[in-house]
């Protein structure tokens, strides 16, 4: 994993960018404001942006870059909600994160998750206890690629932490310094897995907007899901990239099939690293290069247990179009 902690001088700036953010509009999920910190962005220091650049285009097989050093006002953003319908003071936290992102390409949301909200919130959510979600805390939550089940999943998501008194650990794990003998990745290289909708897309963490329904699964009678069998790996064999989320999926009938998606699990789960954050922490992580998770914990639900906020965000926002209905809109529906 990459790090980079920004100078004072960068800090300063970037309040200073974040500031004029949250003046421009009171919706930070519009299309207006999207696009223009996006502009603003630009503004970053130019050693900020390289990275960041550099991070894009170059794709470092370790997949994750932690940005470190701007402060979190644990008073201002108030205690940590309970619930997803909470009003909360995190507004300048949210701008920070929206302007970030917005370094690496385009934020979407999905009308199935959290409301059809852009800005996501990561909280211990006591009815999500055991749940194979973010709001969950006492299961482990599997590494896995966000959205692995959808062709229009997101390239990265970025998580901001706001508090973890806990030091929870957020799980990464990558594909660097794994060897795969080459019958193993051919059968990764072929369509013959499926992955099904992890439990935030099932109507977990709201309402669907404007009447749409949460994504429905057969009943455990009515035989195995309709799902489109894909490959694990993809992209440039020297290089591949990654499309897996171990719990929500079956294990392919052909036994070599099998053995290969075992043998990958095997492999990053001997890979796995522990990254515990600290208020004011970005961690970028490529979708495409890197799985995440997340160890168990106790929520106190206090106030004060572990606080996230995370966006997606794509390299090319025109391949979601048909998805999203509207140029103007950031959910895909």
């Amino acid at each position: 994993m990459e790090r980079l902690t920004l100078h004072h001088s960068e800090v300063s700036q970037i309040a200073a960018l974040v500031e004029e953010a949250i003046a421009l509009n009171d919706d930070l999920e519009s299309a207006d404001f999207l696009q223009e910190a996006a502009v603003l962005a630009q503004e970053f220091s130019r050693r900020l942006r390289r990275r960041m650049m550099r991070f894009r285009l170059e794709e470092p097989t370790g997949g994750a870059l932690l940005i470190s050093g701007m402060v979190v006002d644990d008073e201002r953003i108030g205690p940590t909600p309970s619930s997803l319908d909470q009003r909360r003071r995190t507004r300048h936290e949210e701008a920070y994160l929206v302007l970030v992102s917005s370094l690496l390409g385009d934020l979407i949301g999905w009308a199935t998750q959290q409301s059809g909200h852009v800005i996501h919130e990561v909280f211990p959510i006591r009815d999500h206890e055991h749940m194979q979600i973010g709001t969950g805390c006492r299961q482990l939550l599997w590494w896995h690629t966000e959205d692995a089940f959808h062709p229009l999943r997101a390239d990265y998501l970025a998580l901001l932490c706001l508090r973890n008194p806990q030091r929870t650990p957020t799980t990464l794990a990558s594909l660097q310094g794994v060897h795969l003998d080459e019958e193993t990745i051919d059968l990764l290289f072929a369509p013959l897995y499926t992955i099904r909708p992890d439990e935030s897309h099932l109507g977990r963490t709201g309402p669907v907007p404007d009447g749409m329904a949460p994504i429905t699964l057969p009943d455990a009678g009515a035989g195995p899901a309709p799902l489109e069998k894909v490959s694990v790996l993809f992209g440039e064999r020297s290089r591949p990239y990654l499309r897996l989320d171990p719990y929500f999926m079956d294990a392919p009938a052909e036994p070599q099939a099998a053995r290969a998606l075992e043998t990958l699990v095997d492999r990053l789960d001997a890979n796995l690293i522990d990254v515990a954050l600290s208020p004011g922490d970005v961690l970028l992580v490529d979708n495409f290069r890197a799985v995440h998770g997340r160890r168990p914990f106790q929520a106190r639900y206090d106030g004060a247990d572990r606080w996230l906020k995370r966006t997606l965000i794509v390299r090319d926002l025109r391949k979601s179009l048909a998805a999203r209905g509207a140029v103007e809109s950031r959910i895909i529906r």
